[in-house]
């Protein structure tokens, strides 16, 4: 995550290049100084000398063996006194083996392997406030996006501010090293990564476990995948290949699903470096500038191409290559634009120029705030351009957000937002969990702004307990200096000691039994829901053209047959189409039926009363509606034509037995785009019913667009059903309210209010509040029953 890409604080004894003697600094660096005389050996032995006497300064463990290494004067010591762990740890340390400034060795040469420039310069990373601002704006948007307020549609556009901010200082950063050593560590810029971004990330990844050992254990087996892709950073990959979507999903998502902008960043981070290195070691910066450019309008080209409208946008929204966008412009910014401009002796001084900066960066902050509350998951022109427009309007943020006199900068280093900045990437690690795990009205009995700010004050506790006791430590070197105590154990009171060997041991122990219970966790068994994953079945009765069942009407239903997964239909009567499909038990009884008790054929009283209520609710005009020939006139035999999602797949069966002629297809997390499709083949294939059942848009967004598109494909002389929707989700309010005005606009189509029904019968759902408990698919019959009398 950028929240995690702060400029680094350097302390006065690291914040400028030391001056090391001549002897240290001569021919260290460029290679080029040869020795000459008759004391030829002894300056080089002396030149070694230096090279390690600077490269321990600041470290305890090297400092103690520095006077045994300048007796020997010879670098072979090294191997002798220390361990392997410690030899990286000398080539990747800020303060390692080298020349001016004790910069590290582990380097790439510049293009023209000559000296590189040493005179006194700014520090490298110069700490940048502006720019915690700007990460504290863009993660309070993600945080709101992902609440269910509803208010910031386009919060996740927050990420793509991450991104661009996130291409920027690490390019920034490159460059700048390069400029001042004429080198790139490799080394030592991944050592910081992982110093800044592991310790928080195996906080979450071993808190997250173990409230799904403990709390969970039935999801702990399909949480084993999501860490093991997190660890190796292919999360957005593995949402790929897995089919999850990030805007549409009723059911509760993973707890790690957000761990794919990190993924997407990591792999950046491992990639960039290589090729600043190879191609500025090549090419100058103005033709690396342009392939940079280039490629970013590359990916936005990739991203406008593979969306398809109304369809889902999972791969184009997690990949790397369509996201790289904002990366890369980001990067392309630090070779225009540092931070350095802003001071004397460079860069716009005049008022005017900074005030026109300023109205630049407001324009750009208006463009995120626009977005931010006007686009959607939903919305087109974000991936044919808009993502890209995204980027540019934070590359005129961040340039005047670090123009120290930018009254926009000012406004943007404050205290408070410096303060969320700097804990951003906690805060964005543990909001997403804390979100999940508390659904309104599924795991908690609170609602709306309540929820929120109790979200919120959870996930600034966890973020602020990881910045303080976890980041921060470990970016000091809280690490090494415990190790340095349990070495020099004979100076360290005892009771420290026994704490040191408790904590290691209970640590241990603690991870050692996630993991064992991880490792042979079993999936549980899916609900039927999910169990099926999809199904089509299709009664074949045949019935006469007005109406009838051709011949006497059976006891019992034939199997359905097309099942295109295992499982049998229930069996059910058969009732004449000219007294409605009208669904009856065994023994007679509908209300036994509708409430899919037990014992079929009885019911209380009150359970009676409650089906005519519930008919009464329903008790609704219905225009008249004549039926015209035994189907479409193609001879299918097809009389309802049922489409929907996993609700609909729960009452597939009950469907199949209960109503003739249907043909019935249900699947796991269908989308609206997915529906329109099958029905326009259905339609070019003579094969849509002369009633159309839809139950769509428990899975995401329902546009009125859409619900005009499905009646412009079914046509003014079919029936349409539509069911409104209970689904705990965001989404759910809008896209009833896309139902009902749909329904008043198409005199041909009909509205079942399957969420009123619920509220007095929860018991048909399981405990998602969702989805159908398979023996009260009856229920769900029932209820549509008037709608489809043929």
């Amino acid at each position: 995550m950028a929240g995690t890409l702060q400029p680094q604080r350097l302390s006065p004894a690291t914040s400028a290049p030391a001056k090391p003697s001549s002897r240290a600094n001569s021919g260290l660096w460029t290679g080029s100084t040869r020795a000459s005389g008759s004391s030829s050996s002894s300056r080089k032995a002396t030149m070694r000398h230096s090279r390690v006497s600077a490269a321990v300064t600041g470290h305890p463990r090297l400092r103690r063996v520095a006077q045994e290494i300048a007796e020997r004067r010879s670098l072979a010591g090294i191997a002798v006194l220390f361990t392997p762990l410690s030899l990286f740890e000398l080539l990747v340390m800020q303060r390692g083996l080298g020349g001016p400034g004790n910069r590290p060795a582990l380097l790439l040469r510049p293009q023209n392997g000559g000296a590189p420039r040493t005179r006194s310069r700014a520090p490298l990373q110069r700490y940048l406030p502006g720019l915690d601002g700007m990460r504290a704006l863009a993660v309070i948007a993600v945080v709101v996006f992902h609440s269910a307020l509803g208010i910031a549609p386009g919060g996740f556009l927050g990420v793509e501010v991450f991104f661009v901010i996130s291409g920027y200082i690490i390019t920034r950063a490159l460059l700048a090293e390069r400029e001042e050593s004429g080198r790139i560590a490799l080394g030592s810029f991944w050592l910081r990564r992982a110093r800044r971004l592991l310790p928080a990330l195996f906080l979450l990844l071993f808190a997250v476990a173990a409230y799904t050992v403990v709390f969970e254990p039935g999801e702990a087996a399909g949480l084993r995948r999501d860490i093991l892709a997190a660890l190796a950073y292919v999360t957005n990959w593995d949402l790929i290949v897995a089919g999850e979507t990030y805007f549409d999903s009723w059911e509760r998502p993973s707890l790690l699903r957000h761990l794919w902008s990190l993924a997407v960043e990591e792999q950046f981070y491992v990639v960039w470096p290589l090729l600043m290195a190879g191609g500025l070691a090549i090419l100058r910066n103005r033709l690396t500038l342009a392939l940079i450019l280039g490629g970013a309008a590359a990916s936005a080209i990739a991203m406008a191409a593979l969306y398809e409208p109304d369809s889902a946008v999972t791969r184009i929204y997690y990949g790397t290559d369509t996201r790289a966008s904002g990366l890369l412009i980001g990067a392309a910014l630090a070779f225009v634009w540092s931070a350095r401009q802003s001071e004397g002796g460079g860069g716009l001084r005049e008022r005017a120029g900074i005030w026109a900066l300023t109205l630049a960066g407001l324009a750009g902050l208006g463009a995120l705030v626009g977005f931010t509350f006007l686009a959607d998951g939903d919305s087109p022109f974000l991936y044919q351009g808009g993502f890209a427009l995204v980027g540019v309007a934070t590359a005129a943020l961040i340039v005047a957000g670090t123009h120290e006199r930018s009254p926009l900068a000012k406004v943007l280093g404050l205290p408070l937002l410096r303060w969320v900045g700097l804990r951003s990437y906690g805060i964005y690690l543990w909001h997403w969990p804390v979100m999940v795990l508390t659904r309104p009205g599924v795991d908690v009995p609170l609602d709306g702004p309540a929820l929120f700010v109790t979200q919120v004050a959870i996930t600034l506790w966890l973020a602020e307990a990881s910045y303080r006791w976890v980041e921060l430590p470990v970016r000091e070197g809280a690490l090494g200096r415990l190790w340095e105590q349990v070495k020099e154990g004979a100076r360290t009171p005892r009771w420290q000691r026994g704490a040191i060997a408790f904590g290691s041991a209970a640590t241990v122990a603690g991870v050692g039994a996630i993991v064992a219970f991880m490792t042979v966790a079993q999936p549980p068994e899916d609900p039927p829901y999910f169990a099926l994953g999809s199904v089509r079945l299709v009664n074949t009765t045949e019935v006469h053209a007005n109406g009838g069942l051709e011949g006497a009407a059976p006891a019992q239903s034939p199997a359905p047959v097309a099942v295109l997964q295992e499982g049998t239909a229930a069996q059910g009567d058969v009732r004449s189409a000219a007294n409605g499909v009208v669904p009856t038990a065994a023994g007679g009884d509908p209300v036994a039926l509708a409430l899919g008790t037990a014992t079929r054929g009885t019911a209380t009283a009150e359970q009676a009363a409650s089906v005519a209520a519930l008919s009464t609710t329903f008790e609704t005009e219905v225009l008249a509606f004549e039926h015209r020939g035994s189907s479409t006139g193609d001879g299918s035999g097809v009389l309802v034509t049922a489409i929907g999602d996993s609700v609909m797949l729960g009452a597939a069966h009950e469907l199949a037995a209960q109503v003739p002629g249907i043909d019935l297809d249900a699947a796991v997390g269908r989308q609206v785009s997915q529906a329109i499709r099958l029905l326009e083949e259905r339609k070019a294939n003579g094969q849509l019913g002369d009633v159309v059942l839809l139950h769509l848009g428990n899975n995401g967004k329902f546009s009125a667009k859409q619900f005009d598109r499905i009646m412009e494909v079914v046509g003014p002389e079919r029936r349409v059903v539509f069911l409104t929707l209970k689904v705990d989700r965001s989404w759910e309010g809008a896209n009833n309210e896309v139902l009902r005005e749909g329904a008043e606009r198409h005199q041909q189509a009909f509205l079942v209010d399957w969420r009123a029904a619920l509220e007095k019968h929860p018991e048909v759902l399981w405990n998602d509040g969702t989805h159908l408990r398979p023996e009260r698919a009856s229920f769900y019959v029932a209820l549509l029953s008037r709608y489809l009398r043929l």
